[in-house]
């Protein structure tokens, strides 16, 4: 079977990032599986770069926007000559391409990389995110489901898939036939050994010595929570003697890293917060996860529902602090503790709990393999993505 998977604004260099990790190793499953399984990639331009990821070919085109624009890629399709084609959608907007689904006589499948946004939740982020950045989650928030399943059901789509079963459960709730939506979570890839010989954490170690520490990593913007992180932290440290945290902070190339580690350095400064400002190779955070005590992501918004940094850590065995509500928050519970978007008080509560109660830590680690003992492998969720074709509606 011929496969196309569209996507937006894939790059060489986010191809290991969410959403698009998702797209590239189903896509690349499905070619394992003996399928002929391509990407294409949408820009605002348009764009006939092919490429290549590994196993996997990616077409760049014109985003649909316009009617000329949506031509070309019916035509492109076409020419093509694809079986089934799987379409991102948002929580608003399905009807953006409408005029090209309408077209396809093919099979359809719509995936949603994004989540199930809570109005209030949005609202919590907006004072650090911004109202400008927040305004699209905003219109997903009030979007209401019946409105998106009505949408999907006119645009010809067989059947749907989500990340997590709190966003299926949403679809449900707006009228989508429950056997024609499938919650598939990423996949999980082999454990890294943590690297032996680390410099970098050699010289964190030297100075957290023997005290257990929170761990962050990811680039230091304000989606992810940063601040009500160290503002979460103050707090607990401010109680007890023994906690440290640690943050790697990727250096994205969006990302005004000397700017902002200016101001970490002036506010927070001595030796209980210890910050890497340099991506680290992935046996080098192999180490801080396999030393850590627990891992804290407090993002505020979620473009992807779950973090490949969140299935990390629990390939290490570790509870994680997370937020929620919604997918990412029920997600994360399992194995650790989720608080309230944008809440210090609560984030510092969460830290503190796993912290000074032993019996919940050790609980919460435990669940941590045992999730990850379940979650599938890439080649898995290729083929639970393929079988999301036998559905119709």
């Amino acid at each position: 079977m011929r496969i196309a998977l569209y996507t937006n604004d894939l790059t060489r260099d986010n191809v290991h990032l969410m959403p698009w990790r998702t797209v590239i190793e189903v896509a690349a499953g499905m070619c394992e599986a003996g399928h002929d399984a391509f990407v294409l990639s949408g820009w605002p331009e348009a764009g006939n770069e092919e490429w290549r990821h590994g196993t996997v070919s990616i077409h760049e085109v014109a985003k649909p926007r316009t009617a000329e624009e949506c031509v070309g890629l019916l035509r492109r399709i076409r020419t093509e000559k694809i079986d089934a084609l799987y379409w991102p959608f948002a929580w608003w907007g399905a009807g953006r391409a409408r005029w090209l689904l309408d077209h396809l006589d093919i099979r359809i499948v719509g995936y949603i990389p994004g989540a199930r946004y809570m109005f209030r939740s949005v609202l919590r982020a907006i004072p650090s995110v911004g109202l400008r950045f927040s305004l699209p989650y905003l219109a997903q928030s009030l979007y209401p489901d019946s409105l998106l399943t009505r949408e999907l059901k006119s645009r010809g789509v067989d059947s749907v898939i989500t990340m997590t079963d709190f966003s299926r459960q949403a679809l449900i709730h707006g009228g989508w036939p429950e056997d024609c939506v499938i919650a598939i979570p990423p996949g999980k890839s082999p454990v890294d050994t943590p690297a032996t010989d680390a410099p970098v954490f050699r010289r964190i170690m030297r100075v957290v010595g023997d005290k257990p520490f929170f761990l962050f990593f990811g680039p230091p913007t304000a989606i992810r929570g940063v601040n009500q992180l160290l503002n979460a932290f103050s707090r607990v440290a401010a109680k007890h003697d023994n906690a440290r945290l640690v943050c790697l902070f990727r250096s994205d190339s969006n990302v005004d890293m000397a700017a902002f580690r200016r101001r970490i350095e002036k506010k927070w400064h001595g030796g209980r917060i210890q910050c890497v400002w340099q991506s680290l190779t992935p046996t080098e955070l192999a180490a801080f996860l396999h030393a850590c005590h627990s891992v804290v992501l407090p993002f505020l918004l979620i473009p992807s529902e779950i973090p490949l940094a969140i299935i990390e850590a629990l390939g290490h065995g570790k509870p994680v602090i997370s937020t929620g509500p919604g997918g990412s928050g029920e997600f994360v519970a399992g194995f650790g503790l989720s608080a309230q978007v944008g809440d210090v008080a609560d984030l510092a509560a969460k830290m503190e709990a796993l912290l000074v109660d032993r019996d919940l830590y050790e609980n919460r680690c435990r669940r941590a393999h045992e999730v990850f003992a379940l979650c599938k492998r890439w080649p898995e969720v290729a083929q639970s993505w393929l079988a999301a074709l036998e559905n119709r509606r």
